[in-house]
């Protein structure tokens, strides 16, 4: 397990640098209200999957850790049933544009969102025959295609936006293509690791099953998504494009924090699946929240200080206003990465409606708080209600799995002495036996 984590830490973290040249490159040549306008535009297709996916994701990874259902009916299964969603959310896309363009999407041309609406094919397809990966912990193509698609994305917005000065057309087309090369990838490796439609075998029993767990995580799932983006959509229904894409600025570079959550996430949801003992996953899981937590303090703490500096001189003065919206969602993010260890524990017991009643509640909130706070304070307002809602989350959720599993609040949250010991034996074991 530390091994694929600290793989996928690297290679997430390569992909983080490539994001962070990608957003520089965007903010520089696009400025606010383009950075804005593209926000929306990813956001639609984004949504859609988020809203119809009815959690096959999550289910691959639980029943392929289970080895109780051959692998290749597994992938035949999620073929049909991806050809499916996918299309009901052409349909859905459609409504919404129709009706809520006004709205929500308000600055951003009508035909661009309906040029970007067929690309949540290719992602409904990529999102849900990339997890393959992780259900087998082969966490190198796993990362290979996380890597993949960010520099992908990168050299195309190159060409488009600087060599062909298409401008945002330039950086939608990007995206698109970025989905169909990156599911190309994803069939090749696939193809390596053995898995093959003509092997496998449509399984209704399959579909019921995953349908019963995934539509579980499926609702979290959506919840979760509306609380991590709400905000950009509340921001535009009540202020300019403008002030979207300084927030989303501020949002994507807090959201890099996350480099070690998501990483450790990655690897321990399809750890925990495949683990047997209840108490094993209760010991690991409060190991790693602990130690993502006090990592993502250090981390807020020294990106909160360089932020005056680093914001104005990387992405621009025009930027500016993306500095205190990103100081006032550092709290949250550092009880966010912990509030991701645990819901991958609910959901490697077999629980992920634990994290479906917790995000009903914070949904909730969340919107109050923003619908509050945004007329009165801007985007420090949608920094604010976002951050308490992250914290919210990570605080209920930690009482939640402390009160199953028996164990104190604090072990998810304080390093112990027996922690350093541990960081010994590990750097040991390295040293003399390697990867």
């Amino acid at each position: 397990m530390l091994k694929n984590t600290i793989l996928t830490f690297f290679q997430q973290t390569a992909g983080i640098l490539v994001g962070l040249v990608t957003s520089i490159f965007i903010a520089r040549l696009l400025g606010p209200d383009g950075q804005g306008q593209l926000a929306l535009l990813i956001l639609l297709p984004m949504m859609l999957y988020s809203f119809l996916n009815m959690g096959i994701s999550p289910s691959t990874i639980y029943f392929l850790g289970r080895k109780e259902t051959d692998r290749n009916t597994i992938l035949k299964t999620n073929f049909y049933s991806t050809i499916l969603l996918s299309l009901i959310a052409l349909l859905a896309g459609f409504i919404v544009i129709t009706l809520f363009h006004d709205k929500f999407f308000d600055g951003v041309p009508e035909k661009l969102l309906l040029l970007i609406l067929p690309v949540a094919i290719p992602i409904f397809f990529n999102q849900n025959f990339r997890v393959f990966f992780q259900g087998i912990e082969n966490f190198r193509s796993y990362n290979l295609t996380v890597l993949f698609e960010k520099i992908s994305y990168l050299l195309l917005l190159v060409i488009a936006l600087y060599f062909l000065k298409f401008q945002l057309m330039g950086a939608m087309a990007s995206f698109i293509f970025t989905q169909l090369i990156l599911l190309l990838l994803i069939v090749l490796l696939l193809s390596n690791d053995g898995f093959s439609l003509r092997k496998g075998a449509f399984s209704s029993d399959y579909l019921k099953g995953s349908l019963v767990y995934g539509i579980k995580s499926y609702l979290s799932n959506i919840l979760a998504f509306l609380n991590y983006r709400i905000d950009i959509l509340l921001i535009s229904y009540f202020l300019e494009t403008i002030e979207v894409g300084l927030y989303f600025l501020a949002v994507s570079i807090a959201e890099k924090l996350w480099v070690g959550s998501n990483s450790i996430s990655a690897v321990l949801f399809a750890r925990l699946s495949n683990m047997s003992s209840d108490k094993d996953k209760t010991h690991l899981t409060a190991m790693v929240s602990r130690h993502i937590f006090n990592l993502s303090c250090i981390g807020a703490l020294i990106t909160g200080l360089l932020s005056f500096w680093f914001i104005p001189l990387i992405f621009g003065n025009s930027f500016e206003g993306s500095i205190a919206p990103f100081l006032y969602l550092l709290p949250g993010i550092a009880f966010g990465a912990v509030s991701k260890i645990i819901s991958n524990d609910f959901s490697g017991k077999g629980k992920p409606e634990i994290n479906t009643y917790v995000a009903v509640f914070l949904l909730t909130e969340n919107i109050i708080l923003n619908i509050i706070l945004i007329p009165k304070l801007g985007l420090v307002g949608a920094a604010l209600a976002t951050s308490i809602t992250y914290s919210t989350n990570a605080i209920v959720k930690i009482i939640i799995f402390a009160k199953i599993n028996k164990v104190r609040v604090s072990n998810c949250l304080f390093l112990r002495g027996s922690d350093l010991v541990l960081y010994k034996t590990l750097l040991f074991k390295l040293l003399n036996k390697g990867f």
